[in-house]
């Protein structure tokens, strides 16, 4: 029989039927007990899905930075924050319990935590800018979410320094609160699905809106189940396997967005719901396309329209923000023989607002 009794310096051998999953408790100084029980099987599954979100994550970066060319948007940032959120965490962890430092870590976790988790909220506000149009709304939006990030990170992150037992104890107490953080991604995910099939119900019947919106509520069920096994493992004290998920997770919800932008970028070349100053704006002379744009081609796309259009407002002068929606019946079907089609643009415009979030408002007068 293989002897796994080897391992990490003062790490005791546990097997795997008695290993224990629950809240992990810092040793006493000088002992031979160390952070994480010695178990190969265990280590090398919380290697392995760290690898993994950390290599999604690095993914994530250079597909931003290879496809964004304007680097000033909101969508760009909360993405950029998120991802790397998810690499501070995940380096932490690994300090934490398999470099038996703790200490030098705590740093790392609180910065990575708070990328993460509202890096990722900000990520699902940005997008609210296609189908909510009231600039009070959305902003009592952003209110409530970096309200939230004073309110609930400080507590846990403050714990995470108190030393010995009462430190323990007082951060399995707060840190019951994070379900807030999945309460809120599921309001944000909700509400958007919600206006969206609001804003659009008239041409629910085309194939196109119908795979749109089922795979939004698919990508808002993704992220309901992963908040929902995430807080079970937290209301149970099941610490080791939400350490060793929570990274993993956080990178699939993200790369998840990008498949949706990418699903919407093809979408917007047939949506015929477009802005009145979309129409207005000078004609590129390209020619509709028959097929959905490629990722890349897509966002380098909005970028351009989006510096060509700096200067053109989507919000009424007056009133609430909402751009006047002209509906199909008021917009030609098809382009004539030999004249300029816009569909291209309109898929970009739509892109641009949905998905770029758009967030630099005129200022009033």
């Amino acid at each position: 029989m293989t002897d796994y009794s080897y391992g990490p310096e003062h790490c005791r051998y546990v097997p795997l039927k008695s290993y224990s999953w629950s809240t992990i408790v810092l040793p006493a100084k000088n002992s031979n007990e160390c952070l994480l029980p010695w178990n190969p099987a265990v280590y090398s599954l919380i290697a392995a899905c760290h690898a993994a979100a950390v290599v999604m994550a690095f993914e994530i970066n250079l597909q931003l930075l290879s496809t964004f060319k304007r680097w000033t948007t909101l969508y760009f940032w909360s993405l950029l924050v998120a991802s790397w959120g998810v690499i501070l965490l995940t380096v932490s962890f690994d300090l934490t319990f398999f470099d038996q430092q703790p200490g030098g870590a705590q740093v790392l976790t609180g910065i990575g935590w708070v990328a993460m988790v509202t890096g990722f909220s900000m990520i699902l506000y940005s997008r609210l800018h296609l189908v909510l149009y009231n600039r009070k709304h959305l902003r009592i939006l952003l209110a409530m979410i970096l309200l939230d990030a004073f309110l609930f990170h400080l507590p846990v992150i403050v714990s995470d320094y108190v030393k010995g037992e009462k430190g323990t104890k007082l951060y399995w107490v707060v840190s019951k609160m994070e379900i807030v953080f999945c309460a809120q991604e599921f309001f944000l995910s909700t509400l958007y699905t919600y206006l969206y099939w609001k804003l659009f119900r008239d041409e629910t019947s085309k194939k196109e809106m119908q795979t749109t919106f089922y795979l939004l509520i698919a990508a808002q069920l993704v992220i309901l189940c992963t908040d929902v096994v995430l807080s079970a493992l937290l209301y149970t004290s099941t610490f080791i396997p939400r350490m060793m998920i929570l990274p993993l997770t956080s990178a699939l919800k993200i790369r998840i967005e990008l498949l949706v932008l990418n699903r919407l970028a093809g979408f917007g070349q047939h949506n015929e719901s477009i802005t009145r100053d979309l129409l207005e704006a000078p004609s590129t002379g390209a020619v509709a396309s028959s097929s959905p744009p490629d990722d890349k081609t897509a966002i380098v796309q909005v970028e351009e329209r989006w510096e060509r259009r700096q200067e053109v407002s989507i919000w009424n002068a007056d009133g609430p923000a909402c751009p006047e929606i002209i509906r199909p019946a008021e917009v030609s079907r098809g382009p004539a023989r030999g004249s300029v089609a816009h569909s291209d643009r309109d898929s970009i415009d739509d892109l641009e607002r949905q998905y770029l979030g758009r967030y630099e408002y005129e200022k009033s007068g």
